[in-house]
């Protein structure tokens, strides 16, 4: 499914969650978890409507903390990645752009451009 639909990992539910959340609240292997990371990194980052993120679901009823231990450490792996990447990224792209005198602000789907 994500070979052949790659954008589903990016699509929320009603209440926003990612399938990433679906798949650590229903308690799928890690392996499921590291599979739609890789494809969406930043869905181990991103909350949902109630401002849970998809490692919150992975603590929720769930008392093995082998599972919480490993899933941590995947997502901490990933966080550490995307925030480094994405910081020098934002930054470089803003100093460019401020050059320009405007500033194009790209978020998914949102995309807006501020002219200063």
């Amino acid at each position: 499914l994500v070979e052949s639909y790659p954008s589903a990992t990016h699509t929320k539910d009603e209440i926003g969650r990612l399938p990433l959340h679906l798949a650590c609240a229903s308690g799928a292997p890690l392996a499921v978890a590291q599979i739609l990371i890789n494809v969406f990194p930043n869905s181990c980052s991103m909350k949902d409507y109630n401002g849970h993120t998809a490692l919150t679901y992975v603590d929720y009823g769930n008392d093995n903390e082998e599972r919480k231990n490993d899933f941590t450490s995947l997502f901490d792996q990933y966080e550490d990645r995307i925030t480094v990447k994405d910081e020098i990224s934002i930054q470089g792209e803003i100093e460019e752009e401020l050059e320009n005198e405007e500033v194009n602000i790209t978020f998914g789907e949102f995309q807006a451009v501020l002219d200063l």
